[in-house]
């Protein structure tokens, strides 16, 4: 990640999703993509971890259009399911984002078209395509 870049990350609690019956990055991408549609967030890049203390796992965003990490920052706090399985704080920015050894988990391109290598992201991805369907 690159800290000049307004960037926000997603903290969910690792205890709270392990009864889910995916795995908890999974469970946690499949969150976001049923609180935020992909064409609002175009452009930005994605990153994911868990956190030094393996309590937290983080979906991290970053994008030039300060305006969008507003957004996405509203439309998930107000999915039910966030509610259920934030870690405390649910939002994290800043020095404390930075300082996470997160990876890039993907990007999303124009028009709202997800590249994600196969990990967690992709699976989630998929998994909520075909609920759409």
């Amino acid at each position: 990640m690159i800290p000049t870049i307004p960037s926000i990350g997603i903290q969910f609690s690792i205890a709270k999703l392990y009864d889910e019956p995916r795995a908890y990055g999974t469970e946690s991408w499949l969150i976001f993509f049923e609180s935020v549609p992909l064409a609002r967030i175009a452009g930005t890049q994605l990153f994911h971890g868990d956190t030094d203390d393996m309590y937290t796992f983080i979906i991290a965003f970053q994008s030039i259009d300060g305006r969008m990490i507003s957004e996405i920052q509203s439309l998930v706090s107000n999915h039910p399911r966030f509610g259920q399985f934030c870690a405390d704080p649910p939002f994290v920015s800043g020095p404390a984002l930075f300082r996470e050894p997160l990876t890039w988990a993907g990007r999303v391109r124009a028009a709202g078209v997800l590249e994600a290598p196969d990990n967690c992201v992709k699976e989630a991805w998929e998994i909520f395509s075909k609920r759409k369907e």
